[in-house]
């Protein structure tokens, strides 16, 4: 029941996201290309996962 109820959580979170502006950023194409490998919110978002993950495994303990 638990994993239903983060499962709902986070699909719920997805949903609200807009896509629409989340990257305009206003550079260039080819510099924007470079957005998902160096872009500062993908590294963040990347630790937030690791971090959740990690937390998750040692609460799983």
């Amino acid at each position: 029941m638990r994993m239903f109820k983060v499962t709902a959580a986070t699909l719920f979170i997805a949903a609200l996201a807009s896509p629409v502006a989340a990257h305009e950023t206003g550079v260039a194409h080819a510099i924007g290309a470079l957005h998902p490998i160096i872009g500062v919110d993908h590294l963040l978002i990347l630790l937030a996962v690791v971090a959740v993950g990690a937390i998750l495994a040692w609460r799983s303990r």
